[in-house]
Protein backbone atom coordinates (compact mmCIF):
# COMPACT_ATOMS: atom_id res chain seq x y z
CA UNK A 1 0.00 0.00 0.00
CA UNK A 2 1.09 3.51 -0.63
CA UNK A 3 0.47 4.43 3.04
CA UNK A 4 2.29 1.42 4.48
CA UNK A 5 4.75 4.46 5.75
CA UNK A 6 2.89 6.02 8.60
CA UNK A 7 1.48 2.49 10.06
CA UNK A 8 2.66 2.43 13.09
CA UNK A 9 3.00 -0.67 15.65
CA UNK A 10 0.68 0.15 18.04
CA UNK A 11 -2.84 1.43 16.15
CA UNK A 12 -5.79 3.74 17.57
CA UNK A 13 -9.45 2.94 17.07
CA UNK A 14 -10.91 3.61 14.06
CA UNK A 15 -13.55 6.94 14.83
CA UNK A 16 -17.28 6.54 15.97
CA UNK A 17 -18.40 5.52 12.27
CA UNK A 18 -15.78 4.74 10.00
CA UNK A 19 -14.74 1.23 12.33
CA UNK A 20 -14.67 -0.43 8.25
CA UNK A 21 -11.94 2.21 7.50
CA UNK A 22 -9.31 0.11 5.50
CA UNK A 23 -6.73 1.22 2.90
CA UNK A 24 -7.67 -1.26 0.21
CA UNK A 25 -11.09 0.63 0.27
CA UNK A 26 -9.04 3.73 -0.62
CA UNK A 27 -8.57 4.16 -4.11
CA UNK A 28 -4.95 4.16 -5.11
CA UNK A 29 -4.95 8.05 -6.81
CA UNK A 30 -6.49 9.22 -3.39
CA UNK A 31 -3.94 7.44 -1.52
CA UNK A 32 -1.22 8.91 -3.55
CA UNK A 33 -2.96 12.36 -3.13
CA UNK A 34 -3.08 12.22 0.40
CA UNK A 35 0.77 11.32 0.55
CA UNK A 36 1.53 13.95 -1.51
CA UNK A 37 -0.32 16.34 0.94
CA UNK A 38 1.01 14.74 3.90
CA UNK A 39 4.65 15.05 2.78
CA UNK A 40 4.09 18.62 1.34
CA UNK A 41 2.53 19.42 4.89
CA UNK A 42 0.53 22.02 3.17
CA UNK A 43 -2.34 22.54 5.78
CA UNK A 44 -5.19 22.14 5.99
CA UNK A 45 -5.62 18.93 3.61
CA UNK A 46 -9.43 19.09 2.50
CA UNK A 47 -11.20 16.12 0.77
CA UNK A 48 -13.85 17.48 -0.97
CA UNK A 49 -16.51 16.05 -3.28
CA UNK A 50 -19.92 13.50 -4.38
CA UNK A 51 -21.06 11.44 -1.45
CA UNK A 52 -19.50 8.31 -0.99
CA UNK A 53 -16.29 8.77 -2.85
CA UNK A 54 -14.19 7.34 -0.28
CA UNK A 55 -13.52 10.96 1.46
CA UNK A 56 -14.00 9.44 5.65
CA UNK A 57 -12.88 6.62 5.14
CA UNK A 58 -9.44 8.11 3.73
CA UNK A 59 -9.39 10.34 6.85
CA UNK A 60 -10.09 7.79 8.74
CA UNK A 61 -7.30 5.65 7.42
CA UNK A 62 -4.83 8.32 8.16
CA UNK A 63 -6.18 9.14 11.68
CA UNK A 64 -5.44 5.05 12.45
CA UNK A 65 -2.00 5.19 10.75
CA UNK A 66 -0.34 8.19 13.01
CA UNK A 67 1.64 7.56 15.68
CA UNK A 68 -0.55 6.74 18.53
CA UNK A 69 2.03 8.91 20.53
CA UNK A 70 0.24 11.84 18.54
CA UNK A 71 -2.33 13.56 20.23
CA UNK A 72 -4.95 13.42 17.98
CA UNK A 73 -8.65 14.19 17.49
CA UNK A 74 -11.64 12.99 14.89
CA UNK A 75 -15.18 15.39 14.91
CA UNK A 76 -17.94 15.04 13.28
CA UNK A 77 -18.22 18.54 12.51
CA UNK A 78 -22.22 19.09 13.23
CA UNK A 79 -21.85 16.95 16.26
CA UNK A 80 -18.95 19.33 17.62
CA UNK A 81 -20.52 22.30 16.61
CA UNK A 82 -23.67 21.04 18.97
CA UNK A 83 -21.67 20.44 21.77
CA UNK A 84 -19.99 23.92 21.69
CA UNK A 85 -23.73 25.60 21.76
CA UNK A 86 -24.90 23.15 24.43
CA UNK A 87 -21.76 24.60 26.40
CA UNK A 88 -22.84 27.78 25.94
CA UNK A 89 -26.32 27.34 26.85
CA UNK A 90 -25.75 24.99 29.64
CA UNK A 91 -22.04 25.98 30.59
CA UNK A 92 -20.95 22.48 29.89
CA UNK A 93 -21.06 19.45 27.46
CA UNK A 94 -21.56 15.93 28.31
CA UNK A 95 -20.52 12.80 25.95
CA UNK A 96 -19.59 9.20 26.04
CA UNK A 97 -16.46 8.51 24.53
CA UNK A 98 -15.59 5.29 22.20
CA UNK A 99 -14.43 3.72 26.06
CA UNK A 100 -17.52 3.97 27.40
CA UNK A 101 -16.40 6.58 29.56
CA UNK A 102 -18.77 9.68 30.43
CA UNK A 103 -16.71 13.37 29.98
CA UNK A 104 -17.97 16.50 30.83
CA UNK A 105 -16.06 19.66 28.80
CA UNK A 106 -16.61 22.98 28.73
CA UNK A 107 -16.39 25.14 25.46
CA UNK A 108 -12.72 26.78 26.88
CA UNK A 109 -12.07 22.34 27.10
CA UNK A 110 -12.80 21.47 23.34
CA UNK A 111 -11.22 24.69 22.11
CA UNK A 112 -7.69 24.04 23.88
CA UNK A 113 -7.66 20.69 23.27
CA UNK A 114 -8.47 20.94 19.64
CA UNK A 115 -5.41 24.01 19.20
CA UNK A 116 -2.81 21.89 21.03
CA UNK A 117 -3.45 18.63 19.00
CA UNK A 118 -1.19 17.46 16.80
CA UNK A 119 -3.99 16.17 14.38
CA UNK A 120 -7.64 17.22 13.89
CA UNK A 121 -9.91 15.52 11.42
CA UNK A 122 -13.46 17.19 10.68
CA UNK A 123 -15.51 14.88 8.98
CA UNK A 124 -18.46 15.94 6.94
CA UNK A 125 -18.12 20.11 7.19
CA UNK A 126 -21.53 21.30 5.83
CA UNK A 127 -24.00 18.26 6.46
CA UNK A 128 -26.55 20.47 8.49
CA UNK A 129 -26.79 24.50 7.53
CA UNK A 130 -25.79 25.94 10.45
CA UNK A 131 -27.10 28.76 12.60
CA UNK A 132 -25.44 31.98 12.47
CA UNK A 133 -24.25 31.24 16.41
CA UNK A 134 -22.74 28.14 14.49
CA UNK A 135 -20.99 29.93 11.90
CA UNK A 136 -19.86 31.63 13.79
CA UNK A 137 -18.16 28.93 16.22
CA UNK A 138 -16.61 27.35 13.31
CA UNK A 139 -14.83 30.25 12.29
CA UNK A 140 -13.04 30.66 15.86
CA UNK A 141 -12.34 26.75 14.98
CA UNK A 142 -10.58 26.72 11.98
CA UNK A 143 -8.88 29.99 12.93
CA UNK A 144 -7.51 27.44 16.11
CA UNK A 145 -6.26 25.28 13.58
CA UNK A 146 -4.54 27.96 10.80
CA UNK A 147 -1.38 26.30 9.69
CA UNK A 148 -1.81 23.21 12.05
CA UNK A 149 -2.43 19.66 10.65
CA UNK A 150 -5.58 19.55 9.96
CA UNK A 151 -7.99 17.46 7.33
CA UNK A 152 -11.22 18.29 6.76
CA UNK A 153 -14.00 16.44 4.71
CA UNK A 154 -17.14 17.82 3.06
CA UNK A 155 -19.75 16.90 0.24
CA UNK A 156 -19.73 20.39 -0.83
CA UNK A 157 -18.33 23.06 -3.35
CA UNK A 158 -16.25 25.99 -2.82
CA UNK A 159 -19.62 28.14 -3.91
CA UNK A 160 -21.94 25.91 -1.73
CA UNK A 161 -19.79 25.78 1.29
CA UNK A 162 -19.75 29.73 0.94
CA UNK A 163 -23.49 29.70 0.85
CA UNK A 164 -23.69 27.64 4.26
CA UNK A 165 -20.53 29.17 5.96
CA UNK A 166 -18.88 33.01 4.08
CA UNK A 167 -15.99 33.24 1.97
CA UNK A 168 -13.48 33.79 5.34
CA UNK A 169 -14.08 30.36 6.02
CA UNK A 170 -14.07 28.44 2.97
CA UNK A 171 -10.78 30.50 2.20
CA UNK A 172 -8.70 29.30 4.98
CA UNK A 173 -10.04 25.39 4.58
CA UNK A 174 -9.49 25.39 0.56
CA UNK A 175 -6.34 27.46 1.09
CA UNK A 176 -4.05 24.31 1.50
CA UNK A 177 -3.97 21.37 -0.32
CA UNK A 178 -7.75 20.83 -1.60
CA UNK A 179 -8.09 17.27 -3.14
CA UNK A 180 -11.14 16.87 -5.25
CA UNK A 181 -12.54 13.35 -4.70
CA UNK A 182 -14.89 13.29 -8.04
CA UNK A 183 -14.18 9.82 -9.32
CA UNK A 184 -16.35 6.75 -9.25
CA UNK A 185 -19.74 5.68 -8.12
CA UNK A 186 -21.32 6.44 -4.81
CA UNK A 187 -19.30 2.98 -2.89
CA UNK A 188 -22.27 2.63 -0.34
CA UNK A 189 -24.41 2.21 -3.54
CA UNK A 190 -22.48 -0.02 -5.93
CA UNK A 191 -24.07 -3.59 -5.63
CA UNK A 192 -26.54 -3.17 -3.18
CA UNK A 193 -29.40 -4.98 -4.49
CA UNK A 194 -32.41 -3.00 -5.50
CA UNK A 195 -35.98 -4.80 -4.68
CA UNK A 196 -38.86 -3.69 -6.87
CA UNK A 197 -42.13 -4.61 -5.86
Amino acid sequence: MVLDSLNSKRHRIAPVGASSAQWHRVSEKLQHELVEALVRREWPILLFGPTGRGKSCAMACVYMALPIEFMTLWFDTGELLQRVMECRQKGHSIRETQSGFTVTESEFDIKRKIKSADYVFFDDVGVKAPTETQRAAFEEIVNLREGKPTIYSTNKTAAEMADLFDMRIVSRIFRGTPINVKSGDDRRLVGQKIREV
